[in-house]
């Protein structure tokens, strides 16, 4: 074997090791019963950003949290929290590379899989309202675009999510649900 040869070779080996180092920054434990534990995977430090995964203790390997790029999923300035009692869901949100604005998610274990809503806000929803069929991610510090008091994003099991924000100048509690506080 040439010198270039291994040169190339060691190269490889140390860029795998570079790619495989990952640090779990948050752990939540999800659903009713709260038994499918959620870790959120950073790895690839670049500067101050990082690219985050989710990883499901029932799944082998983490999945990027906005697709299959890594340059969508690499973040900074990123927030996560686990929140709820009766039901505990995992809400993250950053700056993250590509959008232009900052962005996070929300994630519900229900029924035996992930739910997750997608939102463009700049910062965590005031509340969580959840019942057995939908969760809403209610915003009141939300962009200039959402004329009203509220920003609502809606999943609703077994649909999705909803394609469009909602405006509202008061969100009743749902009657057969929680809700769940966020912001203080």
């Amino acid at each position: 074997m040439t010198l270039s040869k291994r040169l190339v070779g060691l190269m490889l080996f140390v860029c795998s090791g570079v790619v495989a180092a990952q640090t779990t920054v948050a752990m939540c434990r999800l659903g009713k019963k709260q038994h499918e534990t959620v870790s959120v995977i950073a790895a690839q430090p670049i500067a101050d950003s990082e690219v985050i995964s989710l990883k499901m203790e029932s799944e082998a390997q983490p999945h990027l949290i906005f697709g299959g790029e890594n340059d969508a999923s690499r973040g900074s300035k990123v927030k996560i929290r686990c929140v709820g009692k009766e039901e505990k869901i995992l809400l993250l949100v950053g700056e993250f590379l590509g959008s232009g604005y900052p962005r996070g998610f929300a994630v519900r274990f229900h029924e035996g899989r992930l739910e997750q809503i997608e939102f463009a806000e700049p910062g965590l929803p005031a509340f969580v309202d959840l019942t057995s069929s939908e969760m809403r991610l209610v915003f009141s510090r939300h962009g200039p675009e959402i004329a009203s008091q509220f920003a609502v994003y809606t999943y609703v099991s077994g649909a999705g999510a909803a394609p469009d924000v909602k405006e509202a100048q008061r969100v009743p509690r749902p009657v057969d649900g929680v809700r769940i506080s966020v912001l203080p």
